[in-house]
């Protein structure tokens, strides 16, 4: 990922609290000279789940990613709690943040170093209790090492790598939740226990999810479609196919 840019207007005291709300007001952004996305607005109330969907390469991730303050935005403004993004460090955004992209990343070490990775002041029982939340203790204690077992290139599978981050995910316990959908291919009885553990993670947390199946968005309180880097609609999974508009469109054609 590019390095973050900073822009600081007027930084507030990272130590303030901040509500959790998200809000993208006309938000216009582009990496060349071109939009990537372009007059963006929408609202994710605190505690709200708000998925994203569009075709390929229609700005969903930039979305994430100027969230983040890994880029600076050209237009408009976002909003955390009410207060500028511009006014935050970019680590003081991130650190109310959990985050799960399309890649897992695991460092080269044992399970529970990576379940732990990022919340060092967490104790050995804490990263175990949030395993058994996560589904992720069954299959850990059946490693040769248990939690102990050294992560290597090939003794994982992808949805046990997928359970691990998302332990990690659980541990941090952030108050804003950001999911890029994995689009690996997950056998089908570790795809339940992830869906199990991310309605965990996600309960009463401000969530934003980048989806490419839409079947893990039907319940999201709000349905951003984006297509060509602007808003095509917006509303609830039921209200969005009663208009028969674009994602009436996505949602059958991912249904054959």
């Amino acid at each position: 990922m590019d390095a973050p840019t900073e822009h600081l207007d007027n930084e507030i005291d990272d130590n303030r609290d901040v509500e959790t709300d998200i809000i993208f007001n006309h938000v216009g952004f582009g990496y060349t000279d071109k939009k990537t996305i372009d007059d963006i607005t929408f609202t994710v109330p605190k505690g709200k789940k708000m998925g994203i969907v569009g075709p390929t390469g229609c700005g969903k991730t930039t979305i994430m990613k100027l969230l983040l303050k890994y880029y600076d935005y050209m237009e408009g403004e976002i909003l955390l709690g009410g207060v500028n993004i511009r006014d935050m460090s970019a680590d003081r955004v991130r650190s109310m943040m959990g985050l799960m992209f399309q890649e897992t990343f695991l460092i080269s070490g044992t399970v529970m170093d990576n379940i732990r990775m990022g919340n060092s002041e967490s104790t050995r029982e804490d990263a175990i209790r949030a395993a058994k939340e996560c589904n992720a203790h069954e299959f850990i204690m059946n490693l040769p090492d248990g939690y102990d077992t050294k992560v290597k290139e090939g003794n994982l599978s992808e949805g046990q790598r997928q359970l691990i981050c998302i332990t990690r995910l659980m541990l941090r316990d952030s108050n804003i939740i950001l999911l890029d959908e994995a689009t690996s291919s997950i056998d089908i009885l570790n795809e339940k226990l992830i869906q199990e553990a991310f309605l965990k993670i996600m309960k009463n947390k401000t969530t934003i999810i980048v989806a490419h199946r839409l079947s893990t968005i039907i319940d999201a309180d709000i349905i951003l479609v984006i297509k060509d880097g602007k808003v095509e609609e917006m509303g609830t999974h039921n209200e969005l196919l009663t208009n028969k508009g674009f994602y009436h469109k996505l949602y059958e054609s991912q249904k054959r």
